[in-house]
This record gives C-alpha cells, sequence and structure tokens, in this order.
C-alpha cells in the first residue's frame, strides 16, 4: 500500500495539460480568417510537445523517487499502469472509428492502416504514407509516439539515476547529439513531411527537455525567479518560433526550430511548477481547469471525431458558421471525455492504483 506521504502531484501541470490542448484544439479548428486566431493556429502544434514534455517530466520524476524508495524500478508494473491509462480509451476509440469506416465504405488501399493503429507504430507508417486516412485517426500518431517512448524510459531512467550529474548530462547531449544528426540526414535527403515530426528520433527536443527538467530541484528561496526567467526565455524563443516557416516544411531551419521547441516547452512548465505569483498560481490551481486537465487525453483523443460530427450535424441545416461550429466542437469535446472519464477511464485508472510503487493524481 502506498504511503499518503509518497504520493507527488502537482495540480498547476494538470492545467497546462489543459492549455496545451486549447492550443491543439485551436491548431485543427479555428478558422484562418479569424485575425486574432491565426498565429496561434499556426502554431497550435506546439500543444502536443507541451503534452511530451509534461508525460517525460512527470514519468521521470515518478520513477526517480521509485528507485530512490525501492532501489528499483518494477518494469512489469510500470507497463502495466500506461496499459491501464492509455489502452481502454484508445482502443474503444480506433474500433469505433474503424467500424464507422467500414459502414462508410473504406477502400481496400486503406485497410494496412489498421495495422499502424492496433501496433501504436501509427506514426511510423504516417512518416512514409502520410497521416491515417481512416476516419477521425490522423491525429493518433501521437499515441504511438508516446507508447514507443514509454519502451526507453523505465530502462534509461535507473540508467541516468546511477551516473553522477555530469555523466547524466552528457549522455543527454549524446542523445541529442545522435537525433540531431538523424534529423540532418532526413533533411539531407529532402525526405517528405511528416516524417521529421512523427518520429521519435528526429523529434526528440520535448521528451529530452522533460526528462532533463525532472534531475532538478531548485531551492525554494530560487523559485520565485526561476520562474520569472523561465516565463521571459520561454516567451522570447516563442517569438522566434512563431516566425521560423513550419514544422511542415523540410528544410535546415528544423535543426533551429525543434531545440526552440524544446527549450519554450521546458520553460513552460518550470514556469508552471515554480510559479510563485498569487494570480497565475490561483488560474493554474483552478479546480475546473484541474479537472479538464484530468480529462486532456479524452480531450485530445475525441475532439477530431466532435469536430467532424458537429460540422456534419450543423450542415445537414444548411448552417454555415465556422464560429459556431468551433464553440459546439468544443463544448462536446468536453461533455463526452468527461463522460470517457466517468464511465471507461475510471475504472482502470482505479485498477492502475494497485500497480503504483509512486502515487500521483488522484482519481
Amino acid at each position: 500500500m502506498v504511503m499518503k506521504e509518497s504520493r507527488y502531484y502537482v495540480p498547476a501541470l494538470d492545467s497546462l495539460r489543459f492549455l496545451a490542448f486549447i492550443l491543439i484544439f485551436i491548431h485543427h479548428n479555428i478558422p484562418t480568417h479569424i485575425m486574432l486566431f491565426d498565429r496561434l493556429k499556426h502554431i497550435g502544434w506546439i500543444g502536443v510537445d507541451i503534452f511530451f514534455c509534461l508525460s517525460a517530466f512527470l514519468l521521470t520524476r515518478l520513477l526517480t523517487r521509485e528507485i530512490n524508495q525501492n532501489s528499483t524500478i518494477n518494469i512489469k508494473h510500470f507497463f502495466i499502469r500506461r496499459l491501464l491509462r492509455i489502452w481502454p480509451l484508445y482502443f474503444t476509440y480506433i474500433i469505433i472509428a474503424i467500424a464507422f469506416s467500414i459502414y462508410t465504405g473504406i477502400t481496400n488501399d486503406n485497410w494496412f492502416r489498421t495495422i499502424g493503429l492496433l501496433s501504436f507504430t501509427e506514426n511510423i507508417f504516417a512518416a512514409f504514407c502520410q497521416y491515417n486516412p481512416i476516419w477521425f485517426t490522423g491525429h493518433l500518431w501521437t499515441i504511438s509516439y508516446e507508447e514507443q517512448f514509454y519502451l526507453i524510459l523505465p530502462f534509461l531512467i535507473p540508467l541516468l539515476v546511477r551516473v553522477t550529474k555530469a555523466k547524466r548530462n552528457g549522455l543527454l547531449f549524446a542523445i541529442f547529439c545522435a537525433g540531431s544528426l538523424c534529423r540532418i540526414i532526413l533533411i539531407y535527403c529532402k525526405v517528405k513531411q511528416p516524417a521529421i515530426w512523427v518520429l521519435p528520433i528526429t523529434h526528440f527536443e520535448s521528451i529530452l527537455a522533460g526528462i532533463f527538467l525532472a534531475f532538478i530541484s531548485p531551492p525554494d528561496k530560487n523559485r520565485k525567479n526561476l520562474s520569472l526567467y523561465s516565463f521571459i526565455i520561454g516567451a522570447l524563443i516563442f517569438c522566434i518560433i512563431l516566425y521560423l516557416p513550419d514544422t511542415g516544411v523540410t528544410g535546415y531551419h528544423l535543426m533551429l526550430l525543434y531545440p526552440c521547441i524544446g527549450i519554450t516547452t521546458g520553460c513552460i512548465v518550470v514556469a508552471a511548477i515554480t510559479n510563485k505569483n498569487n494570480f497565475v498560481r490561483s488560474v493554474l490551481t483552478n479546480s475546473i481547469f484541474v479537472f479538464l486537465g484530468k480529462i486532456s487525453f479524452g480531450l485530445y483523443v475525441l475532439h477530431i471525431a466532435s469536430i467532424n460530427m458537429v460540422d456534419y450535424i450543423l450542415r445537414q441545416f444548411d448552417i454555415a458558421m465556422p464560429i459556431l461550429t468551433t464553440i459546439i466542437s468544443f463544448m462536446v469535446t468536453i461533455i463526452l471525455s468527461v463522460l470517457s472519464y466517468l464511465l471507461l477511464e475510471t475504472r482502470f485508472l482505479k485498477m492502475k492504483e494497485n500497480f503504483t510503487a509512486i502515487a500521483s493524481r488522484p482519481v
């Protein structure tokens, strides 16, 4: 039984998950002619990297604490926890999506893409065959990406814990250099996108940033300044990202863009966990935002289907109002995600606690 004092949970990071989802939702759904949101739509994909950085940070923190408590990681239990967190909603969703595709007439050429969805290799398929054409599944390459990350993490973290700080930083830098070399080779070969975007060996900075930050524990007296400096650095680099060519364009600008993404997402996480400003802290710990962050996995998985469903229904009534579609889609996504969390995910999250070494977010 996990002791209460061993729980590691930062509510502000759940609010940050909700912010990441909002950016992704804007990227996928806000009409481009709305000037206020035009640049946000252009850059909204960074929400994916915030998710990556948060996952890497939190899982690394939990695994290092498990090592400190038990001197080892129970790898079997780690994978069971990931399975119980991801698989119930994920497989329910793709089964429905595949069934819908069959009903609407999926072409024979697209059947092989179910392999990627079912085997968590969808990002690899997407790298060479574009995003999945099966209804409402094009965004699920990120789930495959994270599942591949989970395969490596419980073996990497013990190694990083047991070496000196200098060696740990050296190893992380070596991984950065190896990934950068892979990326520059693909750029030189002029590979078509989204290959560089969807492969972990070429899109890795946010993951590395999360792992690196998990090993840093700033003293409380430095937290206020650290939060301010992180916010300033993150904001400045974010401005650079805004005016660089997009991730969808293959070019040597990606050698600058991806490290900038990693630094920015890392700064966002640091600013959130060290913030001492009363107003910002009250926003990040607001119970509504925290709850919406708790259901962010459902928000992400279900939002594409919600957008398409609402758009289809409105068109049946000859209603072509992008703003209305956006607002209703957002509300439907939240409603479906709440139902998913309460009726499906919670059952498995309670089971997950039986395999938990260090308790994190309460169900």
